[in-house]
């Protein structure tokens, strides 16, 4: 029996999606092992590569590989935010305000995601990637003191970054993490570790929001989210713990180079397909 026999199908009625065997379901965990290490150690990433793998791995259509990779990056999140907690490198607070800024965002960048073709969101994704791996290379200009802000003061430090980590979570499929890290570095001066750990809280809270958001205009494959989900279990918690060894220098190069290279692979397939 295989993962698609003891699960629902949540897809439309309409919608075909390809058979998935034994040997894809293995594979679906393996990557998930992947996208959760990226998550658990870097507060970001495992998203970035749930959706390509999703479309150019599995072939899935990008409105239900969005979909899928909320899923996943939902558990990973999770469960590395846990892991993070315990070691005291999670600002609960910041989290929640973030967190809660999210969910208008994850709500119309849904809508957006249905309105767009498939290559138009991959090729709007490279761009953002893009982006995101220049704000983590390009390194900051010293050490910052943390800013323990609260009530409105947090609010209108973190407000702006969650609205736009949400939008991009609903629209396609990432939960934000890249701009998240940056934003708790830069705008609250929070150590590396503890910007990680509460980036991936505020991700579970982003991806729980968009997935329901996303489960009521559209369907999914649930056998493959599941098994990718099974491995970005065991991911996170492992990447949670070595990334405790990376030095705040290297995690944000790692968290860079990750960036650069899905962006790019992204932006080829996606030019490639339009071109075509």
């Amino acid at each position: 029996m295989t993962l698609r026999d003891a699960t629902p199908s949540l897809a439309p009625a309409s919608a075909t999606m390809p058979p998935v065997g034994v040997a894809e379901e293995g594979l679906a965990i393996a990557a998930g092992v992947a996208i959760g290490l990226a998550q658990g150690g870097l507060g970001a990433g495992g998203a970035l590569m749930a959706v390509p793998l999703l479309v150019y791995g599995f072939g899935r259509d990008v409105h239900s590989a969005t979909t899928a990779s909320l899923l996943v990056v939902l558990v990973a999140s999770l469960v590395g935010a846990a892991d993070h907690g315990r070691g005291g490198r999670v600002r609960w607070r910041t989290a929640l305000a973030v967190g809660a800024a999210t969910i208008p965002g994850a709500g119309a960048g849904t809508v957006v995601n249905r309105l767009l073709s498939g290559q138009t969101i991959l090729l709007l994704y490279s761009f953002f990637l893009f982006a995101a791996a220049y704000a983590m290379l390009r390194g900051r200009a010293g050490p910052r003191r943390e800013v323990r802000a609260r009530g409105r003061g947090l609010w209108l430090r973190v407000v702006p970054a969650g609205l736009v980590a949400g939008t991009w979570s609903g629209l396609l499929g990432a939960t934000g993490g890249f701009l998240v890290v940056p934003a708790l570095v830069i705008l609250l001066g929070l150590p590396i570790g503890a910007a990680v750990g509460t980036s991936l809280a505020v991700q579970g809270l982003t991806a729980g929001a968009a997935f329901w958001a996303h489960l009521s205009v559209g369907g999914f494959d649930p056998a493959l989210a599941i098994a990718m989900s099974a491995g970005a279990m065991a991911g996170a918690v492992a990447g949670s713990r070595m990334g405790e060894r990376f030095s705040s220098e290297g995690t944000r190069r790692a968290f860079g180079v990750l960036v650069v290279l899905v962006g790019l692979y992204t932006l080829a397939r996606s030019v490639a397909a339009l071109g075509g």
